[in-house]
């Protein structure tokens, strides 16, 4: 590309698989740290709020990532597919 030139916005650019892959380690990331259950998330949320706190904050979290799937604001519905798994097999907090 030249200095100034702009892509289309239906461009293809070829990434290098470690670029990928850092990209999808980032995402996991951010997932694991919503405060949902038994992720990461959830174990800071115990720790900040306590056990109500943490239900309080789970429910609102699971709230907002569910709307976001149901209305349209991700696209390729990640969040609500990671919101129904981490409430299928994620739900219980752990016993300290």
């Amino acid at each position: 590309l030249m200095q100034g030139a702009t892509l289309p916005p239906d461009a293809m650019i070829s990434l290098h698989p470690a670029c990928i892959g850092g990209f999808v380690g980032v995402i996991s990331s951010a997932l694991a740290l919503l405060p949902i259950g038994n992720t990461d998330g959830g174990r800071i949320a115990l720790a900040m709020f306590g056990r109500r706190g943490t239900y309080v904050v789970s429910i609102f979290t699971t709230a907002m990532l569910c709307g976001a799937g149901i209305f349209g604001l991700d696209s390729v519905n990640i969040l609500l597919t990671y919101t129904l798994c981490a409430l299928l097999w994620q739900r219980e907090l752990e016993i300290p």
